[in-house]
């Protein structure tokens, strides 16, 4: 092992190009880096809400009305389920979700942003793009896992075909 994947191992690592050695590096990938990118979408509707309710605007809605509220609210009740699911099991399919919602979210943004729909701040479109690098990085985590098992329930069927 190199100095930096002793590094990585264990931890969640930023560096999409750091190798996954072991199963406690893919495991802290996959939990760690779904409950974070989960974590940014609720934080980013939390906002919305508070924004809506206490100032009758949101950062990327100019719509103060009681479907934009709800609208807010179901994605944060939908983003804690899939970041508890994420953090309690590591579901392929959930990290997969997680990373088409949050490219529907980037798309949105610097699309309505650069036809001037709505206003774009910087800060919450970074917020988008650290989420996709932290779930592509959770994906990996997860299929590390599920190719690791499969090898290993390939030898086991291997080592009883042969005894």
């Amino acid at each position: 092992m190199t100095n930096q994947t002793k590094q990585a191992a264990g931890t969640f690592s930023w560096n999409p190009f750091v190798k996954i050695n072991d199963e406690e590096h893919a495991n802290s990938l996959a939990r760690d880096g779904g409950a974070i990118c989960a974590g940014l979408l609720a934080f980013t509707y939390v906002v919305n809400i508070a924004l809506l309710a206490f100032g009758g605007v949101s950062l990327w809605s100019e719509d103060p009305s009681a479907a934009a509220q709800i609208g807010h609210f179901v994605g944060l009740v939908l983003a804690v389920f899939i970041g508890w699911r994420i953090w309690v099991r590591q579901p392929l399919w959930a990290l997969c979700f997680v990373l088409i919602w949050l490219i529907a979210e980037t798309a949105d943004k610097a699309l309505l942003g650069a036809t001037g729909a709505v206003r774009l701040t910087p800060f919450s479109f970074f917020i988008n793009v650290v989420g996709l690098v932290v779930a592509i990085q959770a994906i990996r985590g997860r299929m590390w896992i599920n190719a690791e098992r499969k090898r290993n329930r390939d030898a086991a069927l291997k080592a009883e075909i042969d005894h």
